[in-house]
């Protein structure tokens, strides 16, 4: 597979490569074969293009998941479980420089 691309990569045959591409991210295991074979070492390309295939296909089911359930991953740091948003009273605590917290320290007797 990894000749075959390298190929099509050589005579610029793109609409030929991405089906090639697309089927191996869709295949699992020739996905591994793929990554494992050293021959696909000699050509970063075509390593650097299954990954990028493979990132989309992620980012893809990612946006259809989205619309069942809720993603905090990119959530506000107040608005994911624990934030101070969603405990009530929670106050914010403001850290000072070294030497503020140094004094502190000193003046608490800590």
């Amino acid at each position: 597979v990894v000749a075959r691309l390298a190929t099509c990569d050589e005579f610029q045959l793109k609409e030929v490569y991405d089906l090639i591409i697309d089927e191996c991210v869709d295949n699992t295991t020739a996905l591994l074969q793929i990554s494992n074979d050293m021959e696909v070492m000699k050509h970063p390309t075509i390593l650097q293009s299954l990954l990028v295939h493979a990132a989309k296909g992620h980012a893809e089911d990612d946006r259809g998941r989205k619309g069942a359930a809720s993603d905090t991953s990119f959530a506000s740091p107040s608005k994911r479980a624990g934030g101070a948003a969603e405990v009530p009273g929670a106050k914010r605590t403001k850290f000072g420089t070294r030497g503020e917290v140094s004094a502190s320290a000193e003046v608490g007797g800590a």
